[in-house]
């Protein structure tokens, strides 16, 4: 009698099981996820067209990372059909003094933004330039003023933005659990 094609296939992915199986002992590769999440059940990708969730990506490690790897954490699965996987390793490299301050250059590009600043440069140097300072030193702190300026926006930016996103991310997060542990349709729909 000849095997069906269901068959072969299951053989075919135990040999490939096997197979992989072996090269992660001879290479002392472990799967990161599973190392910090010895018993839970979490997956990595989703099929919209079957509505099932597998846990097809990984990271590997060999055994001289692992003491380093202090998380290893699967995300929602947002705009792709994959969720991201975090990885934490221990850093031990000591970072040398602080990076140097760059304009967000976008801010250039918000008009009320831009008016805004144009007054209060217009009033900085209304306020300073009364002969009592230096030219030189009046110039030199207006960059110090204005720097300030772009920081204080660019973190307000980064804050609504990063509200924003937290808000999408908890929503995704409620409808990936409730469509993993009772899948529907509607709840599928949501999630495209």
């Amino acid at each position: 009698t000849t095997a069906s094609p269901q068959g072969k296939r299951k053989k075919g992915t135990q040999a490939l099981c096997k197979t992989l199986a072996n090269t992660l002992t001879m290479y002392n590769l472990y799967d990161s996820w599973r190392t910090q999440h010895p018993t839970d059940r979490d997956y990595t990708f989703y099929s919209r067209v079957h509505n099932t969730y597998t846990r097809i990506d990984t990271f590997f490690i060999d055994n001289k990372t692992l003491p380093q790897l202090t998380d290893c954490r699967i995300g929602e699965i947002t705009w792709s059909d994959h969720s991201p996987i975090y990885l934490d390793v221990e850093d031990t490299y000591q970072s040398r003094g602080r990076s140097t301050w760059r304009l967000n250059e976008s801010l250039l590009l918000d008009k009320p933004f831009v008016e805004c600043m144009k007054i209060e440069l217009s009033e900085y140097f209304l306020a300073n330039t009364t002969g009592e300072v230096t030219d030189y030193t009046v110039w030199s702190a207006h960059k110090a003023v204005m720097r300030g300026q772009f920081i204080r926006q660019s973190a307000y930016i980064k804050r609504h933005h990063q509200t924003t996103l937290l808000e999408c991310h908890k929503q995704i997060a409620i409808n990936t659990a409730q469509n993993k542990k009772t899948p529907t349709a509607a709840l599928a729909d949501k999630l495209r």
